[in-house]
């Protein structure tokens, strides 16, 4: 209907859809999930008139990566959306995205391409119907570390890693900045809702090099928290690590506050009439 709204969530590099948005912690050194994810599980119950869906898209670099540019996933995206819109009272619906690290560049990259004069005719519809976004880590500037990820990638090539995505994620990279400031002058108008989501803890975990971890005192200070902020637009901190900012343990959990108190100002704003995938239910 024209008053409801479709969030969806896409997630970022070395990750998969269950991993990315399930909660888990360690005990004993080992990963134990209590098998709660919030898109599933907690969302729904808050936000029972949108629809919740995940993007499932092959983000490995590792082993047995597939072959593709940032490009290829935001077109990915951009054909996953399509399709689930195919009736008139879907095609109503106002779109809201969560992306988490690269998912968000993924976003953006979709977006832009949507938005373009040249595009085609079923992608300017997903541009119209775009509400906002929020972006959980999203390094806009890029990311230090991925220099580490593309040394482990080259070591271990023959098992089928892939550099074309890290690479795409360098620091200071022109497309990076081509990109956002695309996306800034064609949805950073009030008509949008766009907040940035930054972590205040050290990652513990290098087993995905596109980390975004604090390597001084004062956050305000650092290198990474200047990538992983948009200017113009509200930068919200969340107290966990990169690796958490995606996952909540409950409804009352703190950070899972912050982001619910955004998607309901949004979804609000749909059904008061704002101007202009895989389901988990």
């Amino acid at each position: 209907a024209s008053n409801s709204s479709s969030i969806i969530a896409v997630h970022g590099l070395g990750s998969d859809p269950d991993w990315a948005w399930t909660y888990w912690e360690v005990a004993g050194g080992v990963e134990v999930s209590n098998n709660v994810m919030w898109l599933r599980d907690l969302l729904p119950h808050a936000l029972p008139s949108a629809r919740i869906m995940v993007f499932n898209h092959d983000s490995a670099w590792r082993f047995d990566a597939p072959v593709k540019s940032v490009q290829d996933c935001g077109n990915q995206l951009l054909d996953a959306v399509r399709t689930c819109r195919k009736s008139d009272e879907e095609n109503k619906r106002r779109i809201i995205f969560i992306g988490h690290s690269f998912g968000g560049i993924v976003i953006k990259k979709a977006l832009v391409t949507a938005g373009q004069k040249s595009a085609e005719a079923r992608y300017q519809s997903l541009s119209e119907s775009f509400l906002g976004a929020l972006f959980l880590g999203v390094p806009h500037d890029g990311s230090p570390l991925t220099k580490a990820g593309v040394v482990v990638s080259y070591i271990t090539y023959w098992l089928g890693s892939r550099t074309e995505l890290l690479e795409a994620l360098k620091p200071g990279t022109e497309a990076l900045w081509v990109l956002n400031d695309a996306f800034l002058k064609g949805y950073g108008t009030s008509e949008h809702h766009i907040v940035n989501f930054c972590e205040t803890r050290k990652t513990q975990k290098w087993g995905i090099p596109f980390l975004l971890v604090y390597i001084c005192a004062s956050p305000a200070q650092c290198w990474h928290h200047k990538a992983s902020s948009m200017a113009g637009k509200a930068n919200v901190m969340l107290e966990c690590d990169h690796m958490r900012m995606n996952k909540f343990k409950s409804e009352v959990d703190g950070n899972y506050q912050l982001v619910l108190r955004e998607l309901i100002e949004m979804v609000e704003r749909v059904q008061k009439g704002s101007s202009a995938l895989v389901s988990t239910k």
